[in-house]
């Protein structure tokens, strides 16, 4: 039974043999979470064996609305048997399934850079794909992965016009959250802005001497066993300390 989709939503293009053969297979498993696994094509994932490879390439790419061009740093340097450049071969199937696409007007193409790589010239490919070259790229890196993908999951979302699981579910987390926040903020916000009292104002301003305090508390302590003149020099810093903060927080009058 065919595990392909009816109707196909994101058209991911890569080479086998090039480098971004595993990025594409990361951001399949995203995309899907994103908009369903039946709107994400990707044909070693949604072609079942036996099943006929041209003819599904073919049905996809006429429902897809977005295609996927993961271009590594082999994408056109790869070779077949003989040592001809793959891409060059007008039996290639990354190069007739892009050529395709091109001739599309209602179909975006979007060419995705990864592990470095650049757009190739149009020296590098063959006539029916230099229109590639014209195309806005859309690069990943590996350090920023996870901000990139999010943001090419906005871009397909505006494109097609679907809203992406993903973030509908972050977005209503972050709106969660920051309700609660604005809330509480709200809430604590009169009580201390019409009258904070002295009290108030001094365990603020104490907190950070509390922690200094006692942290120089543990080293006279500990300091006392070792040497007498390290426990005599805490002991002088101790008491300058107590006579800066003296200066520092003056209890308010009445």
């Amino acid at each position: 039974m065919s595990r392909a989709p009816a109707e196909c939503l994101v058209f991911i293009s890569y080479r086998r043999a090039d480098n971004a053969a595993g990025y594409s297979r990361s951001l399949s498993r995203t995309l899907k979470k994103a908009f369903g696994s039946a709107r994400v094509f990707r044909d070693i994932s949604s072609i079942s064996p036996g099943q006929d490879f041209p003819d599904t390439i073919l049905k996809m790419l006429a429902s897809c609305r977005v295609m996927l061009v993961m271009i590594g740093n082999h994408w056109t340097s790869v070779t077949d048997a003989d040592g001809n450049r793959r891409l060059f071969n007008s039996g290639d199937w990354v190069r007739r399934e892009v050529a395709l696409a091109l001739t599309r007007d209602d179909l975006t193409v979007i060419p995705v850079l990864v592990c470095g790589a650049t757009m190739p010239s149009a020296e590098q490919l063959p006539p029916d794909l230099v229109r590639l070259t014209r195309l806005h790229a859309f690069e990943m890196s590996d350090h920023d992965w996870e901000r990139d993908r999010e943001l090419l999951i906005a871009r397909l979302a505006d494109i097609t016009g679907l809203q992406p699981r993903i973030h509908r579910y972050r977005r209503t987390l972050v709106d969660r959250v920051m309700e609660s926040v604005e809330a509480a903020n709200r809430a604590r916000a009169p009580r201390h802005q019409q009258n904070p009292g002295w009290v108030w104002l001094l365990f603020r301003r104490l907190g950070r001497w509390l922690k200094i305090l006692l942290f120089l508390a543990i080293l006279l302590f500990v300091g006392a066993s070792l040497s007498e003149e390290f426990a005599s020099l805490l002991a002088r810093i101790w008491e300058n300390l107590l006579a800066l903060s003296e200066k520092l927080l003056p209890v308010p009058a009445d």
